[in-house]
C-alpha cells in the first residue's frame, strides 16, 4: 500500500486520520508521516500491514499497478452493500508514458 493509496482509501471510507488511528490502533503521528512521506521516516512492515488489514475490513480493496490491462498506476476501490464500487486511482507521474 502506498501513501496515496492510504489516503485515498480512507477518503473512500469517509475516515479521517484519526478515525484510522482508532480502528487500528496506531498512532495519529504515524498515519500521517506515513501519508505526508515524512523525510527520513520509514514505517515498520507490521504496521503497514495493520493499516492495510484495518483499511481492507472497512470495504476497499487495493487494486496494484498493472493488476488491469488499461491501468498504470496503484489503486483503491470500495464495493457498496448495494454493489456499487468507487473506484480512485493515484494521478500519473509527470514525464511518466
Amino acid at each position: 500500500m502506498t501513501p496515496e493509496q492510504c489516503t485515498g482509501a480512507r477518503r473512500l471510507l469517509k475516515w479521517s486520520q484519526e478515525d484510522l488511528s482508532l480502528k487500528s490502533g496506531i498512532s495519529i503521528t504515524t498515519i500521517n508521516r506515513f501519508e505526508k512521506r515524512a523525510i527520513g521516516y520509514s514505517i515498520k512492515t507490521s504496521t503497514l500491514s495493520r493499516l492495510r488489514q484495518t483499511i481492507e475490513t472497512g470495504g476497499v480493496e487495493f487494486v496494484g499497478a498493472g493488476a488491469l490491462p488499461d491501468q498504470f498506476t496503484p489503486a483503491v476501490e470500495i464495493k457498496f452493500a448495494d454493489g456499487s464500487v468507487a473506484r480512485l486511482r493515484e494521478r500519473p507521474k509527470l514525464g511518466i508514458v
